[in-house]
């Protein structure tokens, strides 16, 4: 899902149906989502939100009285308590969030995927009920380092969802040694792509394109 700012300060979200249904209601579920824009817009100037729908949900006099403090700069009076999930990890450090990760809530949880922090990526998977769809989430982070990759490869567990190592094999964070490793674990459609890829490290193409052939050779 894509949002871009035009002239007229008008911010398009291009989407399918089912990417705007899960894009909003995530948004509910943390009260909230926030919008980078490739430029910054003048204090206070209006901004238009083109969508195929879009409501506010749980909006009350408490919340839009924080909103108008916030818009003229002044001290935010609600509790940490009060305020959504999303704007509460936006105020903590990369520490405090790395800390946060190892224990949060699945709807944290579903805002620290994006963090641009490894660290805090690592400190997810510490979390004892991460799921592995979320694990997969953290591999295809722009964020996540070589470190996060072997961490992953390290868990018996996650290895055995056939996604997860193709993911590591294939990316370009993964020390080559470990990625030639896990070859033998992809199942074969996947050595198949990996062996024409031409945006892999000729190396490990290379070695895919031996284990592919070995395989297909014995059956």
């Amino acid at each position: 899902m894509e949002a871009s700012s035009t002239d007229d300060a008008t911010l398009a979200i291009d989407a399918s149906t089912d990417e705007a249904e899960t894009f909003f209601a995530a948004a509910r579920e943390t009260l909230g989502f926030f919008v980078e824009l490739s430029r910054q817009l003048e204090f206070r100037r209006r901004l238009t939100v083109r969508a195929t729908g879009f409501q506010l949900v749980d909006w009350n006099d408490e919340r839009a009285a924080e909103l108008e403090r916030r818009l003229k700069g002044e001290e935010a009076e609600l509790s940490d308590s009060q305020l959504s999930p999303m704007f509460k990890i936006k105020k903590m450090n990369p520490s405090e969030r790395f800390i946060l990760a190892t224990k949060a809530s699945r709807v944290e949880r579903q805002i620290l995927l994006r963090d641009t922090s490894p660290q805090v990526l690592l400190g997810l998977l510490q979390h004892p009920r991460i799921e592995p769809k979320e694990v997969i989430e953290i591999l295809k982070s722009s964020f996540a380092t070589g470190a996060v990759m072997e961490q992953v490869a390290r868990n018996h567990k996650w290895m055995q969802n056939p996604e997860i190592p193709a993911l590591i094999a294939k990316s370009p964070k993964t020390p080559q040694p470990l990625a030639i490793q896990l070859l033998e674990m992809l199942r074969t459609p996947d050595l198949r792509v990996m062996a024409k890829s031409t945006g892999l490290r000729e190396g490990i193409r290379k070695a895919a394109l031996k284990v592919y052939t070995k395989r297909i050779g014995k059956s």
